[in-house]
């Protein structure tokens, strides 16, 4: 099999072949990667499984059965028809395992979603190299990706969208198909009802999505969350966000948490203290904030100012050892946000 192009992942997606016993689909959108696997398993359902079922495998299934996907792919279906069998790649489900499998030619169709895997991966050499597996790129959208998914939610659903409306909400969108499908069904269900979506309406629903894969990756690292943290920050910067975009929003995010500590200290309600930060605190991330703010005190937070302040200043004089030293960052805020906690 050729190696398929990022821009013919769709194509292939949309029209499956019967040929094609296994599709890999890696890549750092992992949004893209979900959506895609259940899309691709739906068509390739749709056309050849003759009413057979769509099989989720996870991790923990794989631990208590280390055969279950062998048994899964050779299964004949309940009720006829062939199956496909969606599992999530790790150490469990080896190369030789998955050759081994497509060289019993199966009825059924094996689905491996993957993170960002290199060309010299031997998962991936695998299905670029067989000729009836294909491993499926999936990688950040670009503009003319945001193009066809505004076409597919909202012009798609009777929607009318002026030029200046449609600009502002493709710039609005980031590169994570899940989050901007997301953003974009929140706001058809807002314009329900409505003909024409304006400036007004995509200003009103549809936030930053730069901003919303930051604030996910801050809400992380508050919570303690180490592993979940480091994994989120890789795919934070290979879908384009940027190191300095990371330090601006934690630094801003750890001075507004020390003025509503010091408020609290103060003698104010913390409901009271967060209420009168501007610009106010969106009403989804007040809860979090609260929890946050109640487990730190201001030695704390001043702590972990200084920590950010001192990553950017060593980023700066060394830029070669950034990535390092933001990784170091967040290992450190982890410890001290779980052991506050």
């Amino acid at each position: 099999m050729v190696a398929i192009k990022s821009h013919q992942t769709d194509r292939t997606i949309k029209d499956p072949q019967k040929n094609m016993l296994a599709y890999l689909i890696y890549g750092t959108d992992e949004g893209r990667i979900s959506e895609n696997a259940a899309l691709l398993a739906k068509n390739w359902s749709a056309k050849f499984g003759d009413g057979g079922d769509i099989i989720r495998i996870d991790e923990r299934s794989l631990a208590d059965n280390p055969d279950l996907l062998a048994i899964e792919i050779r299964s004949v279906s309940m009720f006829g028809g062939y199956n496909v069998v969606r599992a999530n790649l790790s150490n469990r489900i080896r190369p030789d395992l998955v050759k081994e499998l497509i060289g019993l030619k199966p009825q059924n169709l094996l689905i491996i979603e993957a993170g960002n895997l290199k060309p010299s991966s031997a998962m991936r050499k695998l299905f670029d190299k067989s000729k009836s597996a294909a491993a499926l790129p999936c990688y950040p959208d670009e503009q003319r990706d945001i193009s066809h998914l505004i076409d597919e939610e909202i012009t798609g659903k009777g929607f009318k969208l002026s030029s200046p409306a449609r600009k502002l909400l493709a710039q609005s969108l980031g590169t994570d198909r899940g989050i901007s499908r997301q953003e974009l069904i929140k706001l058809a269900l807002y314009a329900d009802g409505k003909e024409n979506i304006e400036l007004e309406d995509i200003q009103t629903t549809i936030g930053d999505s730069s901003q919303l894969a930051y604030d996910q990756l801050i809400a992380l690292i508050m919570s303690g969350n180490a592993i979940q943290a480091l994994a989120k920050l890789e795919r934070l910067l290979a879908s384009g966000q940027t190191s300095a975009g990371l330090m601006t929003m934690l630094g801003r995010h750890l001075a507004r948490l020390y003025k509503v500590r010091a408020m609290i200290e103060g003698g104010k309600q913390s409901a009271d203290a967060v209420a009168s930060l501007r610009p106010p605190v969106h009403f989804k991330q007040k809860d979090a904030l609260l929890q946050q703010v109640s487990r730190l005190n201001l030695e704390s937070l001043k702590k972990a100012i200084h920590i950010v302040q001192e990553t950017v200043a060593r980023s700066r004089r060394s830029s070669n050892m950034e990535l390092i030293g933001i990784e170091r960052m967040i290992l450190m805020l982890t410890r001290m946000t779980k052991n506050a906690r």
